[in-house]
């Protein structure tokens, strides 16, 4: 007896379970009904219906289910294949932003566009300055645990003298911390793309070599991108680094410099260097099988701090003509020994030095002297 009335009770749960789902699921959709994937506002089908063909009379013609779209990869930056783009606010497509901006108000670099090859979403902020033909574009890059906010006075007076300033986040810090990668673990042939944060302090050598390597090409091409619009001259391009941004900056130029034609860059005229770090592409950059080693450098650093005046030296020494000459005022790269142990941020701030007129007259001397830097479309940029 106790088993039936177990039993009964055990059925009379399932019933219950069964009408409170049917409940929630709502009537079913007649045959005829279209479904949501299939619904077209009313004027859209109107339009579809002039242009369409007609169906044979008394035949009606059943319309196929609409096939789920494919899950697409990101948007690629700056020339790559398209894809779905990535929501982020406040997003404003780029020319826009640049036509509603002022010379030194900052633009935020945060479309879609702004996809690197292997699916890191970089950030940045553009300073237009007077936008055109002749301006000078320079790149400023931060240390180690810096961020591109670090250079906002100098980007801003820069700017307001007229230059173009690119401030980008580097990956793995800032705004530059999320990678997209493709996940198959749900099946079907289409992955899933899901964000992944992305920080510099899990970094693989590989990702360091991307830093140094491919972003400063995708940073280029973006500039090329506006050279073209004549918003800029690319080719009085300066680019600024404090402490290990001066050797990511240095790599760039390189990586610039040893392109063999002008399609793929040699656009670069100078490097300036704050509190630089001691690092193994200075050599490169000052030996005699790059051109960059003829282009122009400047190293300012606070020189009471012993340890960081020698790396600025050796760092003169590497990328000097002359590596002969010993006497600092001899050579042909100068190293400003500030009287201050202050460095990096902190020293570029400081008023008794003015760092910002001494770094707005080494940008404009590189690119006027020597041949002048005529205006050119870049075409065919690889």
């Amino acid at each position: 007896m106790k088993r039936i009335v177990c039993i009964a009770i055990w059925a009379l749960a399932f019933l219950s379970a069964g009408f409170l789902f049917a409940a929630r699921a709502g009537k079913p959709r007649s045959e005829n009904a279209p479904s949501p994937e299939t619904e077209q506002p009313a004027a859209e089908n109107a339009q579809e219906s002039e242009s369409s063909v007609p169906s044979q009379e008394g035949v009606q013609e059943e319309a196929a289910p609409k096939a789920e779209p494919a899950r697409e990869k990101p948007r690629r930056g700056w020339g790559g294949p398209e894809g779905r783009s990535v929501e982020r606010e406040p997003i404003v497509p780029i020319d826009d932003a640049l036509a509603a901006a002022g010379k030194a108000e900052p633009v935020r670099l945060n479309q879609p566009d702004f996809m690197t090859d292997d699916q890191v979403r970089l950030s940045g902020l553009y300073y237009k300055g007077n936008a055109d033909e002749s301006t000078i574009p320079v790149i400023l890059l931060h240390k180690k645990e810096g961020k591109k906010e670090d250079w906002q006075e100098l980007a801003q007076f820069l700017a307001e003298k007229g230059l173009a300033v690119l401030v980008p986040d580097l990956r793995g810090y800032g705004e530059s911390v999320t990678a997209f990668i493709e996940d198959y673990s749900f099946g079907g042939e289409q992955p899933v793309i899901r964000q992944n944060q992305y920080n510099a302090q899990n970094f693989s050598p590989d990702d360091w070599d991307a830093m140094r390597s491919a972003d400063g090409h995708f940073w280029i091409r973006f500039l090329v991108y506006l050279h073209n619009k004549k918003m800029i001259n690319i080719r009085k391009l300066v680019m600024i680094g404090d402490g290990y941004g001066a050797a990511v900056a240095g790599s760039w130029l390189l990586e610039d410099w040893k392109a063999p034609s002008p399609k793929k860059g040699q656009f670069t005229r100078g490097l300036l260097m704050i509190s630089p770090d001691a690092d193994s592409v200075f050599e490169k950059l000052g030996g005699s099988k790059t051109k960059a080693g003829k282009l122009m450098y400047k190293i300012f650093v606070g020189g009471l701090d012993q340890e960081r005046l020698k790396a600025a030296e050796s760092i003169g020494l590497q990328l000097a003509r002359e590596k002969s000459s010993v006497d600092p005022e001899m050579r042909k790269v100068p190293v400003e020994n500030c009287k201050t142990e202050k460095q990096d941020m902190p020293l570029l701030k400081a008023s008794a030095f003015n760092m910002p007129e001494q770094i707005l007259q080494f940008v404009t001397d590189q690119c006027q002297s020597g041949q002048e830097q005529k205006w050119q479309a870049v075409k065919n940029f690889e």
